[in-house]
């Protein structure tokens, strides 16, 4: 009788630790990370359920290094997004005043070539060689 209760006692203690381990298992394969995972023996179950636990504990660092990498992402989106809008505003305002200039330069060709055409004609002016023959003429001074 005695053996029978050890055998009953062992047993119940196998089924507990395998129905522990398969629910661990079973939620862990549908991403549940929450589940917090026991050993509550010191054989080959509580081996089990360790490995299951440090998994548990590898997926949630895993999943914190995504997150973590998924808001710097978010983040250097919106800077890039940032920079493509102030690059555009600039881009269209200098557009515009390249249009300002082609406009003022289209006027300007337009007035220069409906004025009537004038000749330039070079005169000689006496002035310039009565000024240098006159200074020329001047005696050198000292004080």
């Amino acid at each position: 009788m005695a053996a029978a209760g050890v055998a009953l006692w062992v047993a119940r203690s196998l089924l507990s630790s395998i129905g522990h381990a398969n629910t661990t298992a079973s939620r862990l394969a549908v991403g549940d990370l929450s589940v917090d995972v026991r050993r509550h023996s010191a054989d080959e179950m509580g081996d089990l359920l360790e490995a299951l636990a440090n998994r548990s504990i590898s997926f949630r660092d895993a999943l914190r290094v995504v997150h973590a990498s998924s808001n710097s992402i978010h983040t250097a989106s919106g800077e890039v997004s940032s920079g493509n809008n102030d690059l555009s505003i600039r881009t269209e305002q200098q557009s515009s005043n390249l249009q300002q200039t082609a406009a003022a330069m289209e006027q300007l060709t337009s007035a220069v070539q409906s004025a009537p055409p004038t000749r330039v004609r070079r005169t000689r002016s006496p002035e310039p060689r009565r000024m240098w023959r006159s200074a020329a003429a001047r005696p050198y001074r000292t004080s």
